[in-house]
């Protein structure tokens, strides 16, 4: 658990750092791993709201930090995207991230991306967030 807390703490101040760029084998290697995906991604929308951001800001530069990943890895990318989707959903006003999100995942068919959406489908206590995710899978393998 310990080298996990390592690894999103400097994936999360490769993001402050615009320098996520450095970390891409980190992040391939580690895209199997949902919990810790998910665990960074929490962490890393805590960090800027920590730094004085609105959540629904954080939730939005989170989406561009994404966004720029998928110039290296649209598997990867999309990936995070799934993982912010539950963010974006809960905050008012950002529809249109939750609309990108589903379009970006929608789009790309890689298996690592159906283990996360199959991982979000199973862990959610909020029973639309589950129904959403299960939809996702459900796209994802037609």
């Amino acid at each position: 658990m310990q080298d996990d807390e390592k690894v999103i703490s400097n994936l999360v101040a490769a993001i402050n750092d615009d320098s996520l760029s450095q970390w891409r084998n980190v992040l391939m290697n580690e895209s199997s791993k949902p919990e810790l995906l998910n665990q960074f991604v929490e962490t890393l929308i805590d960090d800027m709201t920590e730094s004085g951001l609105e959540r629904s800001f954080a939730v939005s530069n989170a989406m561009r930090c994404f966004e720029r990943i998928s110039e290296w890895s649209e598997s990867i990318s999309c990936i995070l995207m799934a993982h912010l989707w539950r963010h974006a959903s809960t905050q008012s006003g950002l529809h249109d991230i939750c609309d990108a999100i589903v379009l970006w995942l929608t789009n790309c068919k890689s298996t690592e991306l159906g283990i996360h959406l199959r991982y979000l489908a199973a862990s959610s206590t909020d029973e639309a967030v589950r129904q959403h995710f299960r939809h996702s899978v459900d796209c994802h393998t037609s």
